[in-house]
């Protein structure tokens, strides 16, 4: 049986143009996030944030605090 709910699509042209600008070039999460194909689902965008914030507080130096 296939699901034929709508699913809720969450556009991140913006959160990838502001890690264009602001993220540094060596930053690992910044090449994540451009990777990314600008639409995602509620679900695909949930379980990639939680990993963009860990990779996040890992590159700020924050590894046993987090900033969410």
């Amino acid at each position: 049986m296939t699901n034929k709910r709508k699913q809720h699509i969450i556009d991140i042209s913006s959160l990838k143009q502001f890690a264009l600008e602001k993220f540094p070039l060596n930053s690992l999460l910044r090449d994540l996030i451009l990777s990314e194909k600008p639409k995602l689902t509620y679900v695909e965008f949930v379980v990639k944030l939680e990993f963009w914030l860990k990779l996040l507080n890992r590159e700020m130096g924050r590894d046993n605090e987090t900033i969410y």
